[in-house]
């Protein structure tokens, strides 16, 4: 059954019907153009039951310049509607009537919410007129940033997971828990912004009119981003199952780093169009010049004052390079060679500290990353699950997790800084080499999105630290031990589990997939086998051998198998440089 205006937004349609110089027309567009999404008609009539939308109005004849997306009144509950929105006859909507009212609903819900208190992380505060009134003022003030606010809010997203598939744009909302000047959340569809930067004391016009046209860009680019990521996932996955020693991630990581480049130079192209556009409804003159004479610092990422000859000019590309090619007006296309010059001009640029000179970044999580590493922390997560997962289902050899560090710009200071989040096992670093170095260099990732290393680095301090007992057993113990994990009360002990790993084995329960349950019961541990018969039980706080008995023992095998692993790749290496 098809969805109706219920009575209360009847009762604001019939309040604009009312007002002088309101067509018939424009009521039956306005009708129509409600009625052209299921979706957004429930939202408009919660809000109209509510009070937060009580009429609309039409934009007053001649105002200057004219209102592109309307605007929305807090305590007025009124919607008012830019007069080109509407035509001159028929009953039917517009395509930009439909958009601005998809804006206005979404202007609706946004100035109905709260944010939470800068001074107090408990409480949270209402929105006031102050804030819709800049943040539709922005979009206002762009023609550019307002054709793509409309297409984002009124274009589905062709691979998302809901059905029908949601629009690229279906909410605003606040940023939080990040060091970023707006994000795009592409799983709620949702454009998230500072609250303090729509509020007038720390209200930039041009510099918000540039986030939001950046992370519009986002937005369209969801669906290629979400491609990208479920390649990683995939890559890391056929990495992890390699039968080699070694398990080098770095292309896969750097698929996916490159796609983020792409994807952020794009946007960066995108706020730039957005913000010149601003100033271009006032003088349509305005050029590079002007751009960067607003004394936006991000300007400066694409052009600078020439100093021999004082002109503004596009910054310069390295050797063989293209340097940003500006259209007649200002503007730029997103071709090749200028995504290329942004992703080396804005994605490349370093992290703090670092010389005031080379514009260090300061984003994420604690505001101390750069986007290599912002977006080299998921990657990496990425390849620690793959690598852990298919070391717990195929027990073998010991796999060396390896990265080329350097050619893929990562720190692991900087990475471990930002929140890495080791989902199995996190009490358990995970050991890498870095093939960056000659040898590879032994390191480890430390879980810190949480805990006691919570967003810090774990160094190592000299020589790498000699592995654990548990790092020590072979990948079939290991997984064993995770499968005791999985199935004993959260509450036993590293040792504990050790030393029903260790009876369990002695028991002749051997392999990860004869494990069937581990319980306590009473004082003691007991582990069932699969095969009738075969258990074992230890004492929850008693003694008796565990992981350092078995990995002293399992010791010389393992130290065999590696020798020969390394005979295999050096012969394989020298094979190939042989070709």
């Amino acid at each position: 059954m098809p969805i109706e205006p219920n009575p209360d937004l009847n009762a604001a349609i019939s309040n604009f019907e009312k007002q002088p110089g309101v067509t018939a027309q424009q009521v039956a567009q306005l009708r129509h153009a409600l009625g052209s999404d299921p979706g957004m008609l429930r939202d408009l009539n919660q809000e109209a039951t509510a009070g937060q939308l009580r009429g609309f109005a039409v934009q007053a004849a001649g105002t200057t310049p004219p209102s592109l997306v309307g605007s929305y009144n807090l305590s007025s509950g009124v919607i008012t509607l830019p007069a080109a929105s509407f035509q001159a006859t028929g009953n039917t909507s517009s395509a930009d009537l439909r958009a601005v009212v998809q804006v206005q609903e979404m202007s609706v819900r946004f100035g109905n919410s709260r944010f939470q208190d800068p001074g107090n992380a408990a409480a949270t505060l209402p929105v006031t007129q102050d804030m819709i009134d800049n943040l539709q003022g922005t979009i206002n003030g762009s023609p550019v940033l307002a054709r793509e606010v409309k297409k984002a809010a009124t274009t589905a997203d062709p691979g998302d997971s809901q059905t029908p598939h949601r629009n690229h744009l279906e909410n605003f909302g606040f940023v939080s828990g990040i060091a970023a000047g707006g994000t795009y959340d592409g799983e709620g569809k949702t454009m998230r912004l500072p609250a303090a930067r729509l509020q007038s004391p720390t209200y930039d016009a041009v510099d918000m009119t540039f986030v939001l046209g950046h992370e519009i860009e986002h937005g369209f680019n969801h669906p290629t981003s979400r491609a990208a990521n479920q390649a990683l996932f995939d890559g890391a996955r056929a990495v992890a199952a390699q039968p080699g020693a070694t398990h080098d991630y770095t292309a896969t990581i750097g698929t996916y780093l490159e796609a983020s480049r792409k994807d952020e130079a794009e946007a960066e192209i995108a706020g730039w169009n957005a913000a010149l556009s601003r100033l271009q409804q006032a003088n349509p003159a305005a050029n590079q010049t002007d751009m960067l004479n607003t004394g936006n610092s991000r300007m400066q990422d694409f052009v600078h004052r020439d100093p021999a000859t004082n002109t503004v000019v596009a910054l310069p590309a390295p050797a063989g390079k293209q340097p940003l090619q500006f259209n007649p007006d200002g503007s730029l296309n997103s071709t090749p060679d200028n995504v290329a010059a942004m992703g080396r001009q804005y994605f490349d640029r370093p992290p703090n500290p670092a010389p005031a000179a080379d514009r260090p970044l300061g984003i994420g999580e604690r505001g101390s990353s750069d986007y290599s590493n912002y977006y080299g922390a998921h990657a990496v997560e990425a390849a620690i699950g793959a690598e852990r997962d298919h070391a717990l289902a195929h027990p073998g050899v010991a796999h060396r997790m390896t990265l080329n560090m350097s050619s893929l710009r990562l720190s692991e200071d900087l990475l471990e800084r930002e929140g890495i989040n080791i989902q199995r096992n996190p009490g358990t670093p995970q050991p890498y080499y870095d093939s960056g170095h000659t040898p590879p260099a032994a390191h480890h990732f430390d879980h810190t999105q949480n805990g006691a290393n919570d967003h810090t680095h774990v160094p190592i301090a000299g020589a790498p630290p000699a592995p654990s007992a548990l790092e020590r057993l072979s990948p079939n113990d290991r997984a064993m031990f995770e499968r005791l994990r999985e199935q004993a009360p959260a509450n036993l002990s590293e040792d504990t589990l050790g030393r029903a790993l260790h009876a369990a084995k002695a028991a002749g329960i051997e392999r990860p997939d004869q494990i069937a349950s581990a319980r306590v019961s009473g004082e003691r541990l007991w582990v069932e086998g699969t095969t009738p018969g075969f258990h074992a039980a230890v004492n929850v706080a008693g003694n008796g051998p565990g992981l350092r008995e078995l990995a002293q023992a399992q010791q010389p095998a393992q130290q065999e198998t590696q020798q020969q692993a390394q005979q295999q790749e050096q012969a394989r290496t020298a094979a190939t440089r042989a070709h």
